[in-house]
């Protein structure tokens, strides 16, 4: 008897607003290509690009969260108005809409790190490490923070979900420390990171040299580490501590699996500092570049590339259209603060500093990270106000180098997604974790004041030392 051929299921039609999302997907792919290739190239018409920009937009903004969606309609409408107020002409448009498409390359690009972290058992690695010190709560913090500054940098939002899904369960009965551990090492990596959108801005408005600002940002993640260390042992010093009861992870962390991870992470920030050494273009392209192929490199070097297609296929369909949120909006307040620039607003912001700077650096340095904070607290998008202080002369106004400017900006950055009620890491935190903007303030805030006031007083030593 003939054998019947085996019947395929069938699938329902996907609706109209799945095919709408995965559109979405193919628009933000296709612009962040499109443009690295308009960049390398020079040969793309310029007209293609913008086209593509407004139609991306177009397609993303109905689908955005309600207050993202509100702050990028306000932005591009004011952006508008001064352009139109301040006599600019088209050239200042398409260049400021140019300056500010780099980070759509830069949000659809990095996710692709993520990729040999869950194929490799680095994960698994992290798991065991952790629980080895569930037992030394202080030490425990510090090595979570770790954690998540190492996967931040590497996944960015996506590493918050994954600690949560690893070790959520794990401290339920401490989740305040748990919580705070994890975003606060987010922040640390948004501090330090060129794959985080504040740090590759800041460092391509001054125009720093990348290595200059690693080496010394190592010395801002110490800092930060320490102060989260030390808040977490004067909570557990006069307190009772409480110890959720969850299955021990057996096993020894593979250090293996440790020394790979810690060579990837190496050489992730190594390839930055040797291609923009030799490739003189726009260093957000650069680190896009890196992310689109060192994770295909990795991959194959730990022999898993067998999984690559279930992986790509993942992000083809859950990351890339899920990243319209965070690039719409941060292109439109780049545009804007571009726009603000053909105001006489930022010369009264620089001569007022400068003014200030002659009494007191220190004062300078205060009032420009609060500023940012206060700002972002309000709700406007810390992008702003650090463009607007992200210039040479800016820089020279107040008699600072720009490395140390950008040390201070890059700060303003990382502690300004743990207030601000609009910041990507807030809204997730807030959805997977269950707590109110309020709440992750309040734990978060010693450590934002504590941080900044460490690295100005850091940025005044090595203002007089370099």
């Amino acid at each position: 008897m003939k054998p019947q051929p085996i019947s395929q299921p069938n699938l329902p039609p996907l609706s109209m607003k799945s095919r709408l999302i995965h559109l979405r997907g193919y628009f933000l792919f296709s612009l962040a290509l499109l443009y690295v290739c308009f960049v390398i190239t020079e040969k793309i018409p310029a007209s293609l690009v913008i086209t593509l920009t407004w139609m991306t937009f177009i397609i993303s903004l109905p689908f955005m969260s309600k207050l993202p969606r509100l702050l990028t309609i306000i932005m591009l409408t004011l952006g508008h108005v001064l352009f139109f107020i301040y006599g600019g002409d088209f050239q200042y448009w398409q260049d400021a809409l140019f300056q500010s498409l780099p980070f759509v390359a830069l949000f659809v690009s990095v996710p692709l790190l993520s990729i040999p972290l869950r194929v490799g058992g680095y994960i698994e690695f992290i798991v065991t490490l952790m629980h080895r010190f569930k037992e030394r709560p202080v030490f425990m913090h510090g090595v979570a923070s770790l954690c998540s500054f190492l996967l931040s940098c590497f996944m960015n939002l996506g590493s918050i979900r994954i600690m949560d899904d690893l070790f959520g369960k794990s401290f339920q009965h401490n989740q305040d420390r748990f919580v705070k551990a994890v975003m606060q090492g987010f922040s640390l990596s948004a501090m330090f990171s060129p794959y985080i959108a504040g740090v590759a801005i800041v460092l391509y408005l001054l125009e720093v040299p990348i290595i200059s600002f690693l080496l010394l940002g190592i010395i801002l993640i110490l800092l930060g580490v320490a102060v989260s260390i030390i808040l977490t042992y004067m909570d557990t010093r006069n307190s009772e501590e409480i110890h959720s009861k969850t299955d021990t992870v057996e096993g020894k962390a593979d250090l293996r699996i440790g020394g790979q991870l810690l060579i990837a992470f190496i050489a992730l920030f190594m390839t930055i500092i040797l291609v923009d050494h030799f490739l003189q273009i726009n260093l957000v392209i650069i680190i896009s570049l890196i992310a689109f192929t060192f994770p295909f490199l990795w991959t194959i070097l730990i022999k898993k590339q067998r999984q690559l297609p279930d992986q790509l296929n993942n992000y083809r369909k859950q990351v890339i259209p899920n990243v319209h949120n965070e690039s719409v909006m941060i292109v439109s307040a780049s545009f804007f603060a571009q726009m603000v620039r053909l105001t006489p607003f930022p010369d009264y912001l620089g001569e007022g500093f400068a003014l200030i700077n002659h009494f007191s650096l220190v004062l300078t340095l205060v009032l420009m990270l609060a500023l940012i904070l206060g700002l972002s607290v309000l709700g406007v998008h810390q992008i702003l106000p650090i463009t607007i202080f992200a210039s040479p002369f800016f820089a020279e106004g107040i008699g600072l180098q720009p490395v140390l400017l950008a040390l201070v900006l890059a700060t303003g950055w990382g502690m300004s997604s743990l207030m601000a009620p609009i910041s990507a890491l807030n809204i997730l935190s807030t959805q997977l974790f269950r707590l109110s903007w309020r709440q992750l303030v309040s734990w978060n805030v010693r450590f934002v004041c504590a941080v900044s006031l460490s690295v100005i007083c850091t940025v005044y030593l090595l203002h007089f030392i370099i």
